[in-house]
């Protein structure tokens, strides 16, 4: 008995705690900003799946971008909205030539029946223009329960300059399909509720007088609301072409991340000295580049400025500022770091023993002397036209750390990266090679 009523209290504890329900407590307020990182979902379908205690797994989503979603006063955006909550930008600019306009926000209200977006602003010429829906586009309808099914129509339209005008308008179809686990990195939610929404819109456009042709603008989202969390921990979207769904974006909340950074793998060196700048940004990136400031610089061991890792040498002493600035399909972000490379005159290297100081603009770099591998790790060979009867390898103070009377050198290993000089005894004359521990 007591088996039994064990089984019916779990029954019962699940049924009316399992669920949550989506009202107005769930949309953000004005001055909230939240963190969506923006990852790729390769071929995984499972937001297609529905019912009841579901388990979503996309713990696996891999950061490509991340940026705030600030929600900012209506009266901020355009005192025209001042009976409004507020306002999200949902492009920086819009249009083209003469009629290219910026900034555009929708604007919505959150009451205890829906949350709609009754207007939108943008800035043509630098002037903010107001523009109200005709008819509201409701988003969510409150409350919102497992099985529900919702559906409303919008239309919004504006015009510039009496020449151009463009009139969205369609319907919104929401279905709370599932309810359960949602698994996303670093964290597990549980009593999720899933939405699914499918937007049918039709933009019209005119120009000078002239209507085009209709443009159909059918697609779908998925979005998972998880327990006391404002705004969706998880947004799946996509485009429609008859039933064939292509996901365009997967976004995720998360906190705050420095998803670009970079380091130099020295900060201080001399002329003609390599450091290595490091790409670090957990962002992926179809696009890198890098900008050091002043151009004073030159890029070794084969590098360009579109590498993670790039070796770079300075021609003259001084202060350089380095940039680095990462693009993918969600943005850019750049990095820069302000006299972040400091290049110190070079020091002479040592005479070793003859009673002087040989400078290095004074030792001879003879070109027939081949040098190899370099970069080295753990030796070095030295071929020439003439016999080698001695080799000393100096760091950039000018300090002795191997030597060897013959025309190699083993054993470097235990050598800290940089750069070294290595001096060639020949019968008649010595030469010097630049040499990179790596």
């Amino acid at each position: 008995m007591k088996e039994l009523y064990a089984i019916l209290f779990v029954f019962l504890f699940t049924g009316t705690t399992a669920q949550i329900t989506v009202d107005g407590t769930y949309m953000p307020n004005s001055g909230d900003k939240v963190f969506y990182t923006n990852a790729e979902i390769g071929n995984d379908k499972t937001y297609e799946d529905k019912g009841a205690n579901i388990t979503w797994d996309y713990s696996g989503l891999e950061l490509a971008f991340q940026d705030a979603e600030e929600y900012k006063s209506a009266r901020s955006i355009n005192f025209f909205f001042f009976t409004m909550d507020f306002g999200v930008k949902v492009a920086d600019s819009l249009g083209f030539g003469q009629f290219m306009m910026r900034d555009i926000y929708d604007v919505y209200n959150v009451t205890n029946s829906a949350f709609k977006a009754e207007g939108r602003s943008l800035k043509y010429n630098g002037i903010p223009i107001p523009q109200n829906y005709s008819d509201d586009d409701e988003l969510y309808q409150f409350p919102l329960d497992y099985g529900d099914v919702d559906t409303s129509t919008f239309k919004v339209s504006f015009s510039l300059a009496g020449q151009l005008s463009l009139v969205q308008q369609g319907t919104r179809t929401n279905e709370v399909d599932g309810w359960g686990t949602l698994r996303l990195p670093g964290k597990t939610y549980q009593n999720c509720l899933k939405v699914k929404t499918f937007i049918d819109e039709i933009d019209s456009l005119k120009f000078a007088g002239v209507s085009l042709p209709p443009l159909p603008n059918r697609r779908m989202e998925y979005k998972w609301f998880a327990p006391g969390i404002k705004n969706p921990v998880l947004i799946i979207s996509g485009s429609l072409f008859g039933t064939a769904f292509t996901v365009t974006n997967v976004k995720f909340q998360e906190e705050e991340k420095e998803v670009i950074g970079f380091y130099a793998t020295k900060e201080e060196v001399q002329v003609d000295e390599i450091t290595e700048l490091n790409d670090t940004s957990l962002m992926s990136g179809i696009f890198r580049e890098w900008e050091i400031s002043p151009n004073t610089y030159a890029l070794e061991q084969g590098s360009n400025l579109g590498d993670s890792s790039a070796a770079v040498s300075f021609t003259d002493a001084g202060y350089y500022t380095v940039t680095l600035t990462k693009r993918n399909r969600f943005g850019s972000k750049v990095s820069s770091k302000t006299d972040y490379i400091k290049v110190n005159e070079k020091e002479p290297i040592g005479g070793g023993g003859t009673g002087g100081s040989t400078s290095m603009q004074e030792m001879a770099f003879n070109s027939d002397v081949i040098v190899f591998p370099n970069p080295f790790s753990n030796f070095i060979h030295v071929k020439s036209e003439h016999e080698i009867l001695s080799l000393r390898l100096f760091d950039s103070l000018g300090r002795v750390v191997k030597e060897a009377r013959s025309n190699q050198l083993h054993d470097l290993q235990e050598l800290e990266q940089g750069v070294y000089f290595l001096e060639s005894t020949q019968e008649k004359d010595k030469s010097v090679q630049r040499v990179v521990k790596k």
